[in-house]
């Protein structure tokens, strides 16, 4: 049985905030783990501090192994139920914390006592009814909890995204979404997020090649009711990010991880200076005023059209000379057209 094994880093080895590498490292107590993990599940480890006294978690270091061998019949056959378990473990629209848990089995305890003198009942079978019946509860929220799953998503990862691809189609050619292109350019990437009642609040089409490209996402303001002052930082964002010097694909891991760190940080620095003016864009033949932003290389817009918030990113393209148009078609039948 062949195996692979690597490794990755993940977190910060530099400050976020400035970009300066740590001056201490701060360990917690054994006693401030324990109550970490009670109260929110998840384990404390280190923080970094540089010298302006900014801190932030120390990065860990995650494995990752991957076998290669053709599964048996057994294994295809229990594959489902395994992605079950694990999005319930790992998907689940609520988790509960371990001090739930230890609440839930307290209780347990006190009532089955009760129960065992009053009615003669097993005080165990009550504790481990009432803890069981609290997991039980959480499980569910995979289906009807804040960012819920179905079984097809779980069990057929890509026949739900086929059936997702023609629901956004569906609703796209019956104007139950609203999405925004360029006229005149090939598509060559679609995808959407942050659905709500089976409906996308925002959906991306790109356009062009590798050198050239424009990216338009249009976002329903009915359910995405970010300030647009944000929407403008977070379009800046990339635009620096798509302009800016691309990484050494030979460095090693933790090189490439380093170098990305302080890019990040730099692109957000220059985001933060680049200045918007008024403008105008061009959508379904009519030049509706949006922000735009310029920097070598690269140009971008937000405007508001009928309470959507359309924003557009070119790079080797001038974002006001592009002409916008309501979008009725996508082509499902072009492989890797679509990622959600």
């Amino acid at each position: 049985m062949a195996k692979a094994e690597w490794r990755t880093t993940a977190g910060s080895t530099i400050c976020p905030e400035c970009g300066e590498d740590p001056a201490e490292v701060l360990d917690p107590s054994r006693l401030e783990r324990w109550r970490h993990w009670l109260f929110h599940g998840m384990r404390l480890g280190p923080s970094l501090r540089c010298a302006d006294g900014h801190a932030w978690p120390a990065p860990g270091r995650a494995a990752v192994m991957r076998l290669q061998h053709s599964p048996g019949r057994l294994a295809s056959v229990l594959r489902p139920l395994r992605h079950v378990l694990g999005a319930v473990r790992h998907h689940r629209g609520i988790t509960p914390t371990p001090i739930i848990y230890v609440v839930a089995a307290g209780l347990g305890l006190v009532l089955g006592g009760a129960l065992h003198l009053a009615l003669g009942w097993q005080w165990w079978l009550v504790a481990l009814g009432l803890v069981g019946s609290v997991w039980l509860f959480y499980a569910s929220t995979l289906f009807w909890g804040p960012g819920r799953s179905d079984l097809l998503s779980l069990m057929a990862p890509q026949r739900a995204h086929r059936r997702q691809v023609r629901r956004l189609r569906a609703q796209i050619e019956a104007g139950e979404v609203i999405v925004y292109g360029l006229d005149n350019m090939g598509l060559v990437s679609a995808g959407g997020w942050g659905s709500r009642n089976e409906r996308q609040h925002s959906v991306s089409l790109t356009y062009g090649g590798d050198e050239r490209f424009a990216s338009v996402t249009t976002m329903d303001r009915s359910i995405d009711d970010r300030p647009t002052g944000l929407i403008r930082e977070n379009v800046a964002d990339n635009l620096v990010g798509a302009t800016g010097p691309k990484p050494d694909q030979s460095l090693p891991p933790d090189d490439f991880h380093a170098w990305f760190e302080r890019q990040s940080v730099a692109n957000r620095q220059r985001a933060s200076e680049l200045r918007w003016e008024k403008g105008s864009i061009e959508v379904d033949g009519t030049q509706v005023p949006a922000d735009l932003v310029r920097i070598d290389g690269g140009s971008a817009a937000v405007a508001s059209v009928d309470h959507r918030v359309v924003s557009v990113i070119a790079v080797g393209y001038d974002v006001a000379a592009l002409r916008l148009v309501r979008t009725t078609e996508l082509d499902s039948e072009k492989p890797g057209v679509f990622g959600f």
